[in-house]
């Protein structure tokens, strides 16, 4: 199964230390389009979503270099200033709905959408379309396979009324379709429809193509806001809602009992609280400095991730995280620093 991974999304929210936790996945093709025409790292974004947020990630100078240390097999890293690819994409001035047309962050996913699929060639099985700002609370499991009928697969939970747009799992042929003509099929999807969840399920549905759901332990996912320096924050609805709520298993209150970064993770209501504005950053370098103490600990994992010679500077430190999530925590093993009672330097 040849998988490519797409990533789109706002530059400010990136983290892409968060898909150290999506094990197997990381290492398929990564392709990555980002916008950064509304990138004020001070002041609070345009968006529906980040309403009274500052940003949580600066990645103006970073965003590549932290892109490439997580994903083996990047392809494809681009940033767009999107205003000038308007008249290129040809924004309907009546898109499907008033709801829609109003929220210009989705206006410019899809002009991403658009990008991105255009660089994806036809040797791959399926094509995975996600957002920047996702959290893996577990990996998807390395033997899960979508039903050979489904043209679309996405997280069962959180779809209002349409499909859940988090993680959306496309055979190759379905993805170059219709993330190539939203903007083309919002002229023909215009009945009935309140949000882009629902624009997407009519769009599937004027292609004949079919939609399945994976259960939340598949597609253990949400979308995440820093907040200091030892939690997490998400939107109550990310991880309440549905019928059998939307929290995988193993997980209480939103906060996973085995964290493999060991953060808190908290239930929040958007723009209640600030985000730290360089708080992402110290994460990463928190996790970066545990994983080595943890390498050096282990003269197994100093040889598998840090090369023969144990150079510490030099280790794999998405796979690193990945082990102690998958294999450590349950051998007994130790991550943090602070359990050797030393420190590893840089």
């Amino acid at each position: 199964m040849k998988v490519a991974l797409c990533i789109t999304g706002m530059l400010q929210r990136f983290q892409p230390f968060n898909f150290a936790m999506s094990g197997w996945l990381r290492y398929s093709d990564t392709f990555i389009a980002l916008d950064r025409a509304h990138l004020h790292f001070s002041t609070p974004s345009g968006s529906f979503a980040d309403q009274k947020w500052v940003k949580s990630y600066d990645s103006s100078n970073s965003a590549e270099q932290d892109a490439r240390g997580v994903f083996p097999s990047l392809k494809f890293f681009n940033t767009y200033s999107l205003e000038s690819h308007k008249q290129k994409f040809k924004v309907p001035d009546q898109y499907a709905s008033q709801s829609i047309r109003t929220q210009k962050s989705i206006l410019n996913m899809y002009m991403l959408h658009e990008i991105i699929i255009a660089k994806v060639t036809s040797e791959y099985e399926y094509i995975v379309k996600t957002r920047e700002d996702i959290y893996f609370f577990k990996p998807i499991p390395p033997d899960w396979r979508p039903e050979p009928s489904c043209d679309v697969t996405a997280k069962s939970c959180l779809s209002w009324g349409g499909i859940n747009m988090r993680l959306q799992w496309y055979k190759f042929n379905v993805a170059k379709k219709v993330m190539s003509t939203r903007f083309e099929d919002s002229w023909n999807v215009t009945g009935g429809v309140h949000n882009p969840e629902q624009f997407e399920t009519l769009q599937l549905q004027l292609h004949g193509y079919t939609s399945c759901t994976a259960h939340q332990d598949i597609f253990s996912i949400a979308a995440v806001r820093y907040l200091s320096s030892n939690k997490r924050c998400f939107n109550g609805m990310e991880l309440g809602s549905g019928d059998d709520g939307c929290i995988p298993t193993g997980c209480v209150a939103g906060a996973c009992q085995h964290n493999v970064f060991e953060l808190n993770t908290t239930l929040c209501e958007w723009g209640t609280q600030k985000q730290d504005t360089h708080q992402a950053t110290r994460s990463a370098v928190s996790a970066t400095r545990n994983a080595k103490c943890y390498a050096s600990r282990y003269p197994d994992l100093a040889r598998a991730y840090c090369g023969e010679g144990r150079d510490l500077v030099h280790c794999d430190i998405p796979g690193l995280l990945h082990h102690f999530h998958e294999f450590g925590q349950q051998e007994g093993r130790h991550f943090r620093c602070k359990h050797s009672g030393k420190d590893v330097r840089n």
